[in-house]
């Protein structure tokens, strides 16, 4: 169902060219190292999204990522401009370029899930899930990181954004809500405490559970530790929330991870925000296929540490959806 292997191994494991490739520019050195893969391996068509209305380094590193793909036989890549503020005009964008890209049945799709935000990746998945006639297979990768908020050198003062500027359903996710049930939120949290304390104060929610990642299946003991440390000062002041753990590396045992905790919540509006990693994410795409009762939402950050956000590991995570 899945694997982890050495990013130069990748070849080997596509094996053949693929149809379409998908995948997100960004400001993080990991945007390349998929798609410098991918050059070689050659796709049929790629397609490049980035956000054109945030950081000069996305739109830059967005056209370097079409001649790192494009770079064997001047292969097909299109560049899809998206901007962060417009959620329902991305969705109509992503639609589109997906359904001229699946004009024709498809073998092979693959979707480097590794630097897109949370709500674009969600809205890509969700899309090829109701597209998935057009398809024979989707497979995903993701590149985790080997540290994180590199600038920065005591653990108390790492961080990867700041703020938020705006809590929204994500598109494709609005679950099916009821005012005689209780709400309760479902926070899959990463290391951004401060985001995840101005999320709980914005919204209003009868409860509260909070998911971190399990020690044996995360991305480094590194990140546990951090995750572990500033979990426990979240449940130090959010004493009444609910802790669980997740799958951080495979999301199929995420969705289940997810799906085992929501069965305590049966008669409640259950709203999921995703904040950890992508794999976690797209767990948490396939537990609300399973359940439409289940929503999504995304809390737009106002600042990235664009100066020393990660550095990217030398493997990658492949699973076929």
């Amino acid at each position: 169902m899945g694997e982890t292997i050495r990013l130069e191994n990748l070849k080997d494991i596509v094996g053949f060219e693929i149809d379409l490739f998908i995948c997100s520019s960004s400001f993080e050195e990991r945007c390349f190292s998929v798609p410098n893969q991918i050059g070689e391996i050659g796709s049929r068509h790629s397609i490049v999204f980035f956000n054109s209305n945030e950081y000069a380094e996305i739109q830059k590193n967005a056209e370097k990522l079409v001649q790192v793909i494009g770079q064997a036989n001047e292969r097909s890549v299109e560049l899809v401009p998206l901007n962060t503020d417009t959620q329902i005009q991305n969705a109509i964008k992503i639609n589109d370029t997906l359904d001229a890209a699946l004009d024709n049945r498809l073998n092979s799709i693959v979707v480097d899930t590794t630097t897109f935000t949370h709500e674009t990746l969600l809205i890509v998945i969700g899309l090829l899930n109701f597209k998935r006639a057009k398809f024979d297979k989707l497979s995903v990768t993701y590149v985790g990181a080997e540290d994180y908020s590199t600038n920065e050198k005591n653990l108390s003062d790492k961080w990867l954004s700041t703020g938020i500027e705006e809590v929204r359903t994500i598109m494709g996710y609005p679950g099916l809500m009821s005012p005689a049930r209780p709400n309760h939120l479902v926070i899959l949290f990463g290391f951004e405490s401060e985001r995840t304390k101005k999320l709980i104060e914005h919204l209003e929610f009868d409860m509260i559970s909070l998911g971190f990642g399990k020690k044996e299946a995360s991305i480094g003991s590194n990140h546990y530790d951090l995750n572990s440390e500033r979990h426990k000062q979240l449940m130090e002041v959010y004493s009444n929330a609910t802790e669980f753990e997740l799958c951080l590396t495979d999301p199929f045992k995420a969705k289940e991870d997810i799906l085992n905790h929501l069965k305590g919540f049966t008669n409640s509006n259950n709203v999921i925000v995703p904040m950890n990693n992508k794999l976690s994410t797209i767990g948490a795409a396939l537990v609300a296929f399973e359940n439409p009762k289940v929503q999504l939402i995304y809390a737009k950050a106002v600042k990235y540490n664009v100066d020393g956000y990660s550095t990217p590991r030398n493997d990658v995570y492949v699973y076929q959806l």
